[in-house]
């Protein structure tokens, strides 16, 4: 399993903790030295690179690459270029699961916000297994301490056949 943009490794700690096999990116030191205090104390083997997902260049093939809440943080022209690279390196019957935030929300620090059915668009080649735009259920914290709910899209799809 692949976990790009893993910040603290939410996602990557609970898989680990379910058997996966866990590989996880995220440029953000700070956050990284969190989730590998939180590897060590629950003593989990995952691989933990620090780079840039936009330039990270995937090696082999996954079964599971995970995408959340990463993407709208780059521009239109590197998200292209990590979806295909995420496509290219699932293994057929694998899944990708991808959640951005959508141009409903405040732009901010995010340089790309989501059209309506844009994140689906990039897996018209695959089966999406479930897609959903919407606000999130539980409100989140912003930076301001504020709590509201984020407008999203949450994708999983399942690579069918070798492109």
């Amino acid at each position: 399993m692949l976990d790009l943009g893993c910040g603290e490794g939410r996602h990557a700690l609970y898989l680990a903790t379910k058997g996966f096999d866990v590989t996880a990116i995220d440029r953000d030191i700070e956050k990284l030295s969190e989730f590998s205090k939180n590897t060590k104390m629950l003593r989990l083997k995952i691989k933990i690179i620090k780079n840039n997902i936009a330039t990270y260049h995937i090696f082999g093939a996954y079964d599971l690459i995970l995408a959340n809440m990463s993407l709208h943080f780059l521009k239109k022209k590197q998200i292209d270029n990590v979806v295909e690279h995420m496509k290219k390196h699932t293994k057929v019957g694998g899944l990708n699961v991808v959640g951005v935030l959508t141009r409903k929300e405040p732009k901010g620090y995010r340089p790309h916000l989501f059209k309506e059915n844009e994140l689906k668009s990039y897996y018209k080649d695959w089966k999406v297994l479930q897609y959903n735009e919407g606000y999130s259920s539980a409100p989140i914290r912003t930076s301001t301490d504020v709590f509201r709910r984020q407008h999203r899209a949450i994708m999983i799809a399942r690579k069918e056949k070798m492109l």
